[in-house]
């Protein structure tokens, strides 16, 4: 008696299966996916005909459509057929237009990729009520000229409009996007902003405008070209916990750029041509993790220029044209620091006195010619890597680094080393693997610049009294 439904549901189920995948265009196949435990099966097209696949997929319950690629490209997207389907993808198909009714009929799409097409204009998704994620990355989008149509999807987070050839960013361009948490604008061509081009977007967690061609802002306000940033063009994203300014050309940052921005965890302003750092720019960013400033101009740094954060693990400031630092206060757990490919000649005694649990420590090519005494012994541990490379240390006094038990790497190629009782110690650590001087990324082996009877001979194969 039980097992006669459990059949006729059983022959049933084959049968919508199996006339699924009978009727399939060429090109097409079925993919079984587990999601939350439940099996569903996806529609995966490889350059299949459009036309054929929307015929096939008329009237069916999906959980994924996937088109890669069309054997004819597509000029224009009309009015898709009535179908169920979560997850839409359409891709590298050639399509320029977009009929604002195209997707009247799929209003169940959770995700939506248009991605690798030529689409010029924001497509009409004001019907798609339970929009999560739009992917528009890599097309020919020029403009948003009025987001309000996306006033009902209250659903939407992420949009993605990367590498398309937006020109500008209007007060009206995202008023619609209040829900989104990450928006990306990265690699476009954008050159203006617009005053309150965020001020809605009060959710937003994640914004990428790096690789832009934005060379001036309104005064209230990643190939980018953003030369000046305005005071107030973050004003009110007190959500923002990630923000990237990466390639920007940005030449200075006004003083409290980021006054409301508590929550930023991550900001990117790599390779830009900043020259220096406000006083206290910093300061109100007191939740910051990792903070990135490497391949700019800066020369010198105030002081207080650093939040006082107990949250700030990571500290890039590589390639830039530092000759002088001040001491990192208050940076009590900074983990990783970055100062390689800069002009310091010497550092302050207290360095890093109060990052007790540096692991990671990068000083390589700069000009040094000395160590503190006891610039590293205060660390908790021993630092997985302190890279002194290319410099001008002709010694290394273990006062500057304190007894540890446990092994670490210096690197010190590249230094004329005096080696002399002076580095006796550091001899004998190599010798009884207590220290290394080369790690597989680094395996040169530092060589002694003297005495002369040393001249020319690798560090760990001398003999020091």
């Amino acid at each position: 008696m039980i097992l006669v439904p459990f059949f006729t549901f059983l022959c049933l189920l084959l049968n919508a299966v199996s006339s699924f995948v009978v009727y399939q265009p060429k090109g097409c196949g079925l993919v079984n996916w587990t999601i939350g435990g439940r099996k569903r099966i996806s529609a995966q097209c490889v350059n299949a005909n459009y036309t054929e696949v929307m015929e096939y997929a008329r009237d069916q319950q999906i959980y994924a459509l996937i088109i890669d690629g069309c054997n004819l490209p597509i000029r224009q997207i009309e009015p898709l057929p009535n179908m169920s389907v979560l997850f839409l993808r359409i891709v590298n198909c050639g399509i320029e237009e977009i009929d604002d009714d195209a997707f009247a009929n799929v209003t169940d799409v959770i995700k939506l990729e248009l991605s690798h097409n030529s689409i010029k204009t924001f497509p009409n998704v004001e019907m798609l009520t339970d929009l999560h994620e739009l992917i528009l990355e890599d097309n020919k989008i020029g403009n948003i000229a009025d987001s309000q149509k996306f006033v009902k999807n209250k659903l939407l987070y992420d949009v993605n409009l990367r590498n398309n050839k937006l020109l500008e960013v209007t007060d009206a361009s995202f008023s619609g996007f209040e829900s989104v948490r990450n928006l990306d604008l990265g690699a476009n061509q954008i050159e203006t902003i617009s005053p309150n081009a965020f001020t809605k977007l009060a959710n937003l967690g994640t914004l990428n405008l790096g690789h832009n061609n934005i060379s001036t802002l309104p005064s209230k306000l990643s190939n980018n070209q953003l030369s000046e940033l305005p005071a107030s063009v973050f004003e009110g994203l007190t959500q923002l916990q990630k923000l990237d300014l990466t390639n920007t050309t940005l030449k200075e940052l006004p003083l409290n750029v980021f006054s409301t921005n508590k929550n930023m965890k991550t900001l990117y302003l790599n390779f830009n041509n900043l020259e220096q750092l406000p006083f206290n720019v910093f300061k109100e960013l007191t939740n910051m993790r990792e903070l990135e400033i490497h391949h700019n101009k800066l020369k010198r740094l105030d002081e207080s220029v650093f939040p006082d954060s107990d949250k700030l693990f990571e500290l890039h400031l590589n390639d830039n044209q530092l000759d002088d630092i001040p001491p990192f206060r208050n940076l009590v757990h900074l983990i990783y620091l970055n100062l390689e490919n800069n002009r310091l000649t010497a550092l302050p005694t207290e360095f890093v006195r109060q990052s007790m649990w540096l692991k990671s420590i990068y000083l390589n090519n700069n000009r040094l010619r000395s160590l503190p005494d006891t610039l590293f012994s205060h660390l908790i541990s021993a630092p997985d890597v302190i890279d002194l490379r290319h410099n001008n240390l002709t010694t290394v006094p273990i006062s500057a680094f304190g007894v540890k038990k446990h092994k670490s790497t210096i690197l010190l190629h590249g230094n004329p080393l005096n080696c002399d009782e002076k580095l006796a110690w550091l001899v004998n650590d190599i010798k009884s693997e207590t220290q290394r001087v080369s790690n597989p990324s680094h395996p040169e082996i530092p060589l002694c610049a003297g005495p002369s009877k040393h001249s020319g001979l690798p560090l760990q194969n001398i003999k020091l009294d």
